[in-house]
């Protein structure tokens, strides 16, 4: 068995024929990280392939046909919710369409910090079933949960924040356009979780391998929250090139 995610904005970028690079670790992109984007920028303006990444680029068979893109992630999603969830229950699922509904609240909210109870109601499960289907359903990679440093976890544990696995997810279960900081967070998770420990932070949005504190947000989001921590840094979303500990969002797609 091999696990092998979607594309990296980097990967992306290759298999379009726009540009290629080489991979960046996450040491180089946090000590570096303006030389690193001052180069890539005089290859292509990564930002006017951001949102087109973000919208349709982490699952390669849009190369296939674009137009017909988000009808196909749809079947997906549904192949999901009735076939594998089933068999990862061993046994019928309850209220798949209710499962559906809670996978376009999450796409369409602001970043979730879930109330297991009020959804629970809502979707007509009661709360162990429904943290059950959610550790099913990280592991399908359709959502991806986000836990608190210092916890161990388990199939019965509330996350912390609750995200779509990838922004493609949130484009095309969301009915209307999907909240712009829950897409800058869920792409920021998504392509550090590959090989990076992420976890809840109560300071800023993640704690990334126990040292790094994170805060995700727009070009003019400041550290007010988190710069009395020593190792705080922001990912923030429409520059083209960082200074200081405020990193371009899009470089943190280069990692893998």
């Amino acid at each position: 068995m091999y696990d092998m995610p979607g594309l990296s904005f980097r990967e992306y970028l290759q298999v379009t024929g726009i540009y290629e690079s080489r991979i960046y670790s996450l040491e180089e992109v946090l000590s570096n990280h303006e030389e690193i984007a001052l180069e890539i920028n005089r290859g292509i303006k990564p930002l006017q392939y951001f949102s087109s990444y973000l919208e349709h680029g982490y699952y390669p068979f849009f190369l296939e046909s674009l137009p017909l893109f988000s009808v196909r992630l749809k079947q997906v999603v549904q192949l999901v919710l009735e076939s594998d969830l089933a068999s990862a229950e061993a046994g019928p699922v309850q209220k798949v369409s209710k499962i559906a509904l809670l996978l376009q609240i999450i796409a369409e909210s602001a970043p979730f910090t879930p109330n297991i109870t009020k959804l629970a109601e809502r979707s007509g499960l009661d709360r162990n079933t429904l943290l059950r289907y959610l550790h099913h359903l990280d592991r399908a990679e359709l959502t991806a949960s986000l836990y608190r440093k210092g916890k161990g976890i388990t199939a019965l544990q509330k996350p912390e924040k609750l995200y779509l696995d990838n922004t493609n997810l949130s484009y095309t279960l969301a009915p209307y356009l999907p909240d712009k900081g829950n897409l800058r967070e869920t792409f920021f998770y998504n392509q550090m979780r590959r090989r990076h420990l992420m976890q809840h932070a109560d300071e800023g949005d993640f704690i990334v391998d126990n040292k790094f504190t994170v805060e995700v947000g727009g070009k003019n989001k400041k550290a007010s929250q988190v710069k009395h921590l020593a190792d705080h840094y922001i990912a923030a979303d429409d520059i083209e090139v960082g200074v200081g500990r405020q990193i371009p969002l899009w470089l943190f797609g280069f990692l893998y």
